[in-house]
């Protein structure tokens, strides 16, 4: 499993919206030669017409190398840019999971949290609530894959959590009841929350 996760995203371009694969083919001929880089997913988000990128790495410092070869990383960022709407920034970030992460991202649905404990919370109090969700989407009753979480390289501060669903509405109707339901509330007491919903697709090639 790549050691560490760059999450991107900005807004899709219409033609990313319309023919993904096709519009992203050029960028994904691209990764597929890019050393270090082990896993990659893309897709669209579902709350907005948001282009989402998951790549995995086996080290930070490869990705880093790709963005310092300056003539290569024009290249691939020209390609990339078919996907993006104009003038979009795209924002990124790297988090090192406690679990693989990508059964999550194969689902038909991935949940991504950004979560910032509230002030005088303990990061270890927020942990421990995670590690009851992931431990939830680990039982084989459990709708849920892939629970996992891990902090930004970018802000420590903040918990980045990943959870797999068959659709929007499974997380939605799990979170309304146990026993999911209470460990949501009890987390919602420690942190304050951005969260989206995408659906990726994985390179296999």
């Amino acid at each position: 499993m790549a050691k560490v996760f760059e999450i991107a995203y900005a807004s899709a371009s219409e033609a990313y919206k319309q023919e993904p694969e096709k519009t992203i083919s050029p960028t994904l001929e691209i990764l597929r030669k890019t050393e270090g880089l082990v896993d990659v997913f893309n897709g669209i988000q579902v709350e907005e017409p948001n282009f989402i990128a998951v790549l995995g790495w086996e080290t930070l410092e490869a990705h880093q190398r790709m963005m310092d070869a300056k003539e290569s990383y024009a290249v691939f960022m020209s390609a990339l840019s078919a996907s993006l709407a104009p003038g979009s920034q795209v924002t990124m970030i790297h988090v090192s999971f406690t679990a693989d992460p990508r059964p999550a991202f194969r689902a038909p649905v991935a949940e991504l949290a950004w979560l910032t404990p509230k002030p005088g919370v303990a990061k270890a109090a927020v942990a421990a609530v995670l590690d009851k969700i992931v431990a939830y989407s680990n039982d084989a009753s459990s709708p849920a894959v892939g629970g996992s979480y891990g902090s930004t390289h970018e802000r420590p501060d903040i918990f980045v959590f990943t959870l797999g669903w068959p659709s929007v509405e499974a997380h939605l109707n799990a979170k309304k009841s146990a026993p999911l339901g209470p460990i949501v509330e009890e987390l919602g007491q420690l942190i304050t929350v951005e969260m989206k919903h995408g659906k990726l697709q994985e390179d296999k090639q």
